[in-house]
């Protein structure tokens, strides 16, 4: 940006507190209001972008690929899924400068999770080794695979995260894919002799090489069908026992499986695959700076895997403050329907919390990467294999979806079962940070919860700098905005937020 011109809004998109407009073309408006100058202006509660001190770079931000996902997704009429997954992934071309449409058609999804083996949305169990030394990922290669070949087409820039739920039965020390069974889980499964109530499944010791060597052939395998995995997690969320696929590990036994099996098998492996520990909660930091910090284990660590569904999101820079080199990123959260009337909450009172723990919270906390939970469900929040499905619906859950396809009663004249998208507020958070790109870095801004704004600003790749600014005010607000010299103000409503691209130079792009 020259020193004598002043910052041009390129982009603005706002979702408001009130819920009548969601990611809504705000450009006109805003670009009105904002009157940039030169001068002293009141600092409290201001948001004064650095743009020379850069932080972490942006993996990118996306959504889980369940079992689940991919059952709703291939059950899709080709026609709408591929709008779908266009709408979801597709970068607009860079090379135009158009500004009419920008961010209005697709999200430009960068980062898919993946479970190795099934996982609480899957609509039956499963594993890649059923028995010692029958190694296979045919189930994958069935759904997933294809999907993923038909995502890759649509976004090259894609990156993959695989975390396990459990190790096949054979390789625990019970035999069952649960984290643990209960008399009302016993009924469901083939063998309602095991009734263990309370008893917990864990990674038998012994085994511990063989399923080092599992989650490696499937890093490997995948690799050869052209998806490479970037980022795996030991074990999705290893505190916790639950009544679907899972099982506990202890901060010892992640050691020394890392240490001793894990760390060893992919550094000799073709993969360059880099290894996440933890995957759990923000409330668990003694644990994770215990991983990261263990001489043996830590040195194959690339970095931490969150979840936010308990703590705070400042546990990932007090994990960075120990560790700073290593990466961040928030693998899993998801919104839920109302537990009462199972109806969805009003977005925009949902997105409040998501932009201030997730969009922003995570980021401003030296997250590389936001990946919501299941990228797609039916209408019933499902498929789903585990407790607490809904009264009444088989295989349904009180979680959301990235979107919500509901399918149709009637069919269309080529016989297929017509389908409607519900886009749910992991679609809308996602789509106020599909203006940061890959490779972008997060900048230090002030004026973040002052009691006016919550913010996070990044610098593109194209020198753009893109600034997302959450209302966190009872009443309309006034902030000033300053970059580079120049400041202006920006008037919010309660609980608005904005995502605004701002040029740097001639030539820069705004929103994909």
């Amino acid at each position: 940006m020259l020193p004598d011109q002043p910052p041009e809004l390129l982009a603005a998109r706002v979702s408001s507190g009130d819920g009548t407009r969601l990611y809504a073309d705000a450009t006109a408006g805003i670009a009105a209001d904002l009157r940039w100058q030169r001068g002293a202006f009141v600092p409290d509660h201001a948001i004064v972008i650095d743009a020379d001190s850069p932080r972490q770079r942006i993996l990118g931000f996306g959504a889980a690929l369940t079992d689940a996902s991919a059952e709703v997704l291939s059950t899709m009429p080709a026609p709408d899924r591929s709008a779908l997954l266009r709408e979801l992934f597709a970068t607009r071309d860079a090379t135009t400068r158009d500004t009419t449409a920008l961010g209005l058609s697709s999200l430009g999804l960068t980062t898919l999770r993946l479970t190795i083996g099934s996982s609480d949305f899957s609509s039956s169990l499963y594993n890649y080794e059923p028995r010692p030394g029958a190694f296979t990922l045919r189930h994958d290669e069935r759904r997933i695979v294809p999907l993923l070949d038909e995502i890759r087409s649509i976004q090259p820039d894609l990156r993959l995260i695989a975390s396990p739920w459990s190790a096949p039965p054979w390789m625990k020390t019970r035999p069952t894919m649960f984290g643990r069974l209960g008399p009302g889980l016993a009924r469901r499964t083939a063998r309602p002799w095991l009734t263990w109530l309370g008893r917990r499944s864990r990674l038998d010791r012994r085994h511990f090489g063989d399923y080092a060597n599992y989650l490696v052939r499937y890093c490997e395998r995948m690799a050869e069908l052209g998806h490479p995995v970037d980022l795996l997690t030991l074990q999705n969320e290893p505190g916790l026992a639950p009544g679907y696929p899972g099982m506990v590990m202890s901060v010892h036994d992640q050691i020394r499986l890392i240490a001793d099996h894990l760390g060893p098998a992919l550094a000799a492996s073709s993969v360059r695959t880099r290894l996440l520990a933890h995957d759990h909660n923000w409330d668990a930091t003694p644990k994770v700076l215990r991983l990261l910090g263990d001489p043996a284990a830590g040195r194959f660590l690339d970095g931490t895997a969150w979840h936010g569904y308990k703590g705070e999101p400042d546990a990932q820079s007090v994990v960075h403050r120990a560790f700073p080199k290593r990466s961040t990123h928030l693998t899993e959260i998801t919104s839920f329907r109302d537990p009462k009337t199972l109806l969805a909450q009003p977005i925009a009172h949902d997105l409040r919390w998501h932009m201030r723990m997730i969009a922003l919270g995570a980021t401003r906390n030296w997250a590389e990467s936001i990946t919501y939970w299941n990228l797609a469900l039916d209408g019933h929040g499902g498929p789903f294999l585990g407790p607490g499905a809904v009264p009444g619906q088989r295989h349904g859950s009180q979680m959301e979806g990235v979107v919500g396809v509901i399918a149709s009663r009637q069919t269309n004249p080529a016989g297929n079962r017509e389908t409607t998208v519900q886009r749910n507020v992991g679609y809308y958070s996602l789509a106020h940070l599909s203006a940061v790109r890959p490779g972008a870095r997060c900048l230090t801004s002030t004026g973040h919860e002052t009691g006016y704004t919550l913010n996070a600003a990044f610098q593109n790749p194209d020198d753009s700098l893109v600034l997302i600014v959450a209302s966190d005010a009872r009443e309309r607000r006034t902030t000033t905005i300053a970059v580079s010299g120049w400041h202006a103000e920006l008037s919010l409503d309660p609980g608005d937020t904005v995502t605004m691209v701002i040029s740097r130079s001639p030539r820069a792009i705004s929103l994909q």
